[in-house]
């Protein structure tokens, strides 16, 4: 993905989760995903995203 700012959906896909998965409370604080609220939607800055898949990838 080429994108800079990675949405719940996007998110979603890669990870093979359910939306409603990553909007959860105990699920953001369990894998401290580096997720942003921007108004009402949960964004991710993709580069700091694809740091953090890479170092919890075989966790």
């Amino acid at each position: 993905m080429d994108k800079e700012i990675l949405t719940v959906e996007d998110i979603a896909d890669i990870l093979h989760v359910k939306p409603n998965t990553i909007h959860s409370k105990r699920w953001k604080e369990k894998t401290g995903c580096p997720l942003n609220k921007h108004g009402k939607r949960l964004l991710a800055h993709a580069p700091e995203f694809w740091k953090w898949f890479e170092s919890h990838k075989n966790a």
